[in-house]
C-alpha cells in the first residue's frame, strides 16, 4: 500500500508561474535558468525583444549546441550583431525633421541666449 503523502503528491499539480506573461517572458526565464542568472531576468528579455522571440530561441539552441568558453557572452553577441541593427543607427541620428541631433542642438544653443549685439541697449550700456 502506498503512502499518504506519495499519493497526494502525485495528484497535486505545480502552480505555474504567475510572473511569465508571455512567450518572451517564459524564454528569458528559461535562458537565465539555464545560464544560472536568475537575478538578470530583465537583461535577458531586453536582448530577446532586441531580436525577437523567434531569432532569440534560434540562438540559444545554437549555444546550447556549441562548445563555447563562455555562452553566456556568445549569446549577448549574437543579439548585438543582428541583420536590423545595422540600420538602427542611421535612423536614431537623425531627427524627426532628417537633420542630424548635433546641428539641432547647436542651433538651440546659439538661440538660447541674445549676443550684446542683437539686444536692444541704450549705446551707454553696451560694452
Amino acid at each position: 500500500m502506498d503512502k499518504i503523502g506519495k499519493i497526494v503528491a502525485s495528484r497535486v499539480q505545480p502552480k505555474p508561474n504567475y510572473r511569465l506573461h508571455s512567450e518572451m517572458h517564459a524564454l528569458a526565464d528559461e535562458i537565465s535558468a539555464y545560464f544560472g542568472e536568475r537575478s538578470r531576468f530583465a537583461m535577458y528579455l531586453g536582448a530577446i525583444k532586441r531580436v525577437g522571440a523567434a531569432r532569440a530561441r534560434a540562438i540559444f539552441a545554437e549555444i546550447k549546441q556549441s562548445d563555447a568558453r563562455d555562452p553566456r557572452k556568445l549569446f549577448f553577441w549574437k543579439t548585438k550583431a543582428s541583420p536590423d541593427s545595422a540600420k538602427r543607427p542611421a535612423a536614431k541620428a537623425a531627427g524627426r525633421s532628417g537633420q542630424s541631433l548635433q546641428k539641432g542642438r547647436k542651433q538651440a544653443k546659439l538661440t538660447h541666449r541674445k549676443r550684446p549685439q542683437q539686444m536692444n541697449l541704450w549705446p551707454s550700456e553696451r560694452s
